[in-house]
């Protein structure tokens, strides 16, 4: 049993902290005050909303797939972009320009930063004290 989740991969126990967290919260919020949500005041969902959203899912998960830490940055400007877009939608365009120039900027340096990396190895390795 301790072999399953005792792992040398950080990204487990990322994974770990984030399950047990939402676990945490979640549970006593369940039990105790059972929420409901009221759809019937909000608008209808518009097929951009729709679209931005499938736009921010799909390199969302992208960027997990990956075993090389460069290709997992690929995914990044899709989706920061499409923030952009939607910051613009809700007319701040002093958010779109910031978000825009940062990510411009941030690309190169994190393409540079993770260039000389090794691929993530998910192997397991028997240490011996």
């Amino acid at each position: 049993l301790t072999n399953v989740y005792m792992t040398p991969s950080i990204r487990s126990y990322i994974i770990y902290i984030f399950i047990s967290f939402l676990a945490i919260i979640s549970f006593p919020l369940i039990q105790k005050h059972p929420f409901t949500i009221h759809t019937s005041n909000l608008p209808p969902i518009r097929l951009y909303q729709l679209l931005l959203l499938f736009i921010i899912l799909i390199p969302s998960f992208t960027i997990l797939i990956p075993k090389s830490p460069l290709i997992s940055i690929i995914p990044l400007p899709a989706l920061h972009y499409t923030l952009s877009l939607i910051f613009l939608l809700f007319t701040a365009p002093h958010l779109v320009l910031t978000h825009l120039l940062i990510q411009t900027i941030s690309l190169p340096l994190f393409l540079l930063l993770f260039y000389p990396l090794p691929p993530i190895n998910t192997t397991l390795q028997n240490t011996k004290f």
